[in-house]
């Protein structure tokens, strides 16, 4: 009799066990969605793909190779010629801000998951659970660490995300593991209301959240060179980008889900930046720029 009314209890512990388990893997799988949709809606809301505008000029024109080196340095007629790719989308972000005037830009990369908006919070924690429209989710939104005061202008601008298991967010990250992927993804492009900025990736590792990557110019401990040799160090293959305390870098950072405090990090160094209008260059300078250019319509 004893036997039979265990037997029975340690069915019913395991039918419990079994519902709490599927239990939590569909809400897991609500959650996934959630986050999902909101930021497919988001999408489709407020990014469209680049038309007839003033900066429009860019499509019509490609530069060779050869004038890979120093884009920065490209005007044409006032306008910069970014020389690795063209501006793709327009975002409103004015309609973007009024829902959530935290939104600093917008960050994609050509081939991956990865095209969300970018938002800043008071703290590192405020956008951690929550999505730019502030639901609480477990995807989180992509956002900037709350110390950066000059985002994108600053020696080392980190931005977070997560590591979601159904790929979204930051989840393409760790694909910068292999070389061959970022061959075949190398650029990174940051779009804000006033600029598009295009990053290329210059290293890719696995270090810990406490390193020398999060350092930036307010901390204490700072300096260029620290920087600079975790960047360089801690590559896992080398990209071949020339790095300097001079250039503006990109920190990608997301969780790799091995270990607790272990952190895939993505640094991309910015080449070029397109404006809608930049001061124009005097008529000797523009024909000295242009005489460098090979610009084929």
């Amino acid at each position: 009799m004893i036997k039979k009314v265990l037997h029975r209890m340690l069915i019913i512990v395991c039918l419990i066990l079994i519902g709490y388990s599927g239990w939590n893997i569909y809400t897991a799988l609500s959650n996934y969605k959630e986050g999902a949709d909101e930021y497919e809606q988001v999408r489709k809301q407020f990014k469209s793909k680049a038309g007839q505008d003033e900066g429009s000029q860019t499509k019509h024109r490609s530069i060779t190779k050869t004038s890979y080196c120093h884009p920065e340095n490209f005007y044409v007629n006032g306008y910069l010629f970014d020389t690795i790719i063209a501006k793709k989308y327009t975002f409103d972000f004015s309609a973007l801000l009024s829902k959530n005037r935290d939104v600093q830009g917008w960050i994609s990369i050509e081939g991956t998951n990865i095209d969300y908006s970018i938002v800043q919070g008071v703290t590192n924690e405020e956008y951690l659970r929550h999505t730019i429209e502030h639901t609480f989710n477990n995807a989180g939104s992509i956002f900037l660490n709350s110390q950066v005061k000059r985002p994108f202008e600053e020696l080392n601008t980190i931005i977070y995300g997560h590591n979601q298991r159904n790929g979204m967010m930051f989840h393409d990250l760790m694909k910068y593991k292999e070389e061959s992927f970022y061959k075949e993804h190398p650029y990174i492009e940051i779009y804000t209301p006033d600029r598009t900025y295009v990053y290329q990736v210059c290293s890719a590792y696995i270090t810990n959240a406490f390193s020398d990557t999060y350092l930036l110019e307010r901390n204490r401990s700072f300096t260029p060179e620290r920087f600079l040799n975790q960047m360089m160090q801690s590559a896992l293959y080398d990209t071949g980008a020339m790095m300097t305390q001079y250039d503006t870098f990109l920190t990608l950072s997301t969780c790799t889900n091995n270990a607790e405090e272990e952190r895939m990090v993505v640094h991309a160094k910015r080449l070029g930046i397109k404006e809608k209008k930049f001061p124009m260059q005097t008529e000797i300078e523009t024909k000295k720029r242009s005489s460098l250019l090979k610009i084929v319509d």
